[in-house]
């Protein structure tokens, strides 16, 4: 099995970013040896440029039949629910071409098992998108209670004389059932699994081997649609 071994503090600095993409890649390869090539891995550092990285991760891996989402140590950007639209597209239809790979419409869809692997270091809108996967049954979620802080305190921050600032929340978050979400609380995942010190040491990855074995355990029960293409017809003269 292949080894992950990364400081925790190159997460908590912005000269980390190189090091946290390289951390990604070595996941994304222990992924596919988990699930013997049949499970896509995407990384979302944050909600902002990560986002590409996002949709890239599922018009790059639409041939593997499920998906592990991590977003650990994501601080957050902007509110990504069009993200939670994708992830729950169904094919309406398809296009036969004369030469190449069916086409779907709508094109960007993933039937597959989904699973979203959290931390107590996800802010903002990671927390955001957190509670929308959970609210949209998106699929199950695996790590850590989020922070509960920070979703609505944009917009204005008072300056302080020593150069600081106040940031004061301006909204909450509620779900149509008529609970408060998210402030002082976090999203809570399906499955809670702590990520120790030692298992860093170990080069081990717990969270993430369990978000391998709920996918592949749901793949089991339940695979993904598959498509029927009908025989060409005959035209008569």
């Amino acid at each position: 099995m292949a080894k992950i071994s990364v400081p925790l503090q190159w997460f908590l600095i912005g000269a980390g970013t190189l090091r946290k993409m390289n951390w990604a890649e070595r996941n994304r390869r222990l992924v596919e040896e988990l699930s013997g090539g049949k499970l896509a891995y995407i990384y979302v550092r944050n909600y902002g440029g990560g986002v590409e990285d996002f949709i890239r991760g599922i018009l790059g891996n639409t041939d593997k039949k499920g998906l592990i989402i991590d977003q650990r140590y994501n601080g957050g950007g902007t509110i990504p629910d069009s993200l939670i639209e994708v992830l729950n597209r169904q094919p309406i239809y398809y296009y036969a071409y004369r030469y190449g790979e069916d086409f779907p419409v709508p094109p960007v869809t993933f039937s597959g098992p989904k699973v979203l692997v959290i931390n107590e270091w996800d802010f903002s809108a990671a927390e955001t998108f957190a509670m929308m996967f959970r609210l949209a049954e998106v699929g199950m979620i695996v790590g850590k209670r989020t922070a509960g802080s920070g979703i609505g305190t944009a917009l204005f921050y008072p300056p302080l004389i020593d150069g600081g600032r106040i940031r004061i929340p301006i909204r909450a978050a509620y779900n149509p059932s008529g609970s408060w979400e998210i402030e002082n609380h976090g999203v809570t995942p399906h499955f809670e699994v702590d990520f120790l010190p030692k298992d860093w040491i170990e080069g081990r990855d717990p969270q993430l081997e369990k978000a391998v074995e709920i996918a592949l355990r749901a793949l089991e029960k339940k695979s993904p649609k598959s498509r029927k293409r009908p025989e060409y017809p005959v035209h008569k003269k």
